[in-house]
């Protein structure tokens, strides 16, 4: 397994994770932030976290659709690069089978 996509595992996991048990911390950091600081504008940075967190708890399908983001940010950091080097390394195999079927080997 290659290294990016191993970092595209790690992304697709941690956007799951965090989608999952992290917008209700980081709507409390928005609070403490804008209550420490004075600034009232971050304040929504909370209602939107919070928000968000408190309407992902009550959807029944909260779990499937945190994997699925999760898989769909995976999806999109892969980069196309590695596609194409498996789909030719594939495709190459496929070849060597014919050629071997065929009696092509010229080795």
């Amino acid at each position: 397994m290659s290294a990016n996509r191993i970092k595209a595992i790690a992304w697709g996991v941690w956007v799951a994770i965090y989608l999952r048990f992290g917008l209700e911390p980081t709507g409390w950091l928005f609070y403490e932030l804008s209550h420490n600081l004075s600034i009232d504008w971050i304040y929504w940075g909370y209602s939107a976290f919070r928000g968000g967190a408190y309407a992902l708890s009550l959807w029944e399908y909260q779990n499937i659709a945190c994997i699925a983001v999760g898989a769909l940010v995976f999806w999109l950091k892969l980069p196309k690069a590695d596609i194409k080097q498996e789909s030719v390394k594939q495709e190459s195999a496929k070849q060597g089978v014919v050629m071997q079927a065929n009696g092509d080997n010229k080795s």
